[in-house]
């Protein structure tokens, strides 16, 4: 025969199972959500960053060649990516290339290409507003350059279409 003597029972019984997944499963379906906006918000982020550091090359490489050097989108279209070259007798030359932007994609009204002379300079002042497109409000990221050649990144978070940068 089986003693029961001093023995006891250890574990979790089912309803406290149920209701620790319950509970789970609550806080999942509200972080998901937000942790997909913020690897969106992410993503976009690092796209304006390269963007930026592409036309901080641009400007190094255009004074250290004394040439012009010449960033043009892929297929014309910025969120496609783009391209940083330069021409060597008569032949264009790639320096470096920018990855396509996130599928929910920013909105950059933009010039058709930005050339900068051999002092690093650009003919005039560059904006790219780079935000989402599926969400209002989002975080809006200005990058371009300015007239004197010197690039930005900025947050614009007053105006929303950097006017104020």
């Amino acid at each position: 025969m089986f003693s029961q003597c001093g023995s006891r029972f250890r574990g979790f019984t089912l309803v406290e199972m149920m209701v620790v997944i319950a509970i789970l499963g609550i806080a999942l379906g509200i972080a998901i959500p937000n942790l997909r906006d913020l690897l969106v918000e992410s993503r976009l982020r690092k796209s304006a960053n390269d963007l930026y550091l592409s036309m901080v090359f641009a400007r190094s490489e255009a004074i250290n060649r004394n040439s012009p050097i010449t960033i043009t989108p892929v297929s014309s279209d910025w969120k496609n990516g783009w391209q940083v070259t330069v021409v060597i007798s008569g032949v264009a030359s790639l320096l470096r290339s920018g990855d396509a932007f996130p599928v929910e994609g920013p909105s950059i009204p933009s010039p058709a290409s930005i050339v900068l002379s051999a002092e690093g300079r650009p003919s005039g002042s560059v904006v790219f507003v780079v935000k989402r497109t599926d969400k209002t409000p989002s975080s809006i990221r200005c990058v371009g350059m300015r007239t004197t050649g010197l690039p930005f990144n900025k947050s614009d978070t007053v105006a929303g279409n950097c006017s104020n940068v």
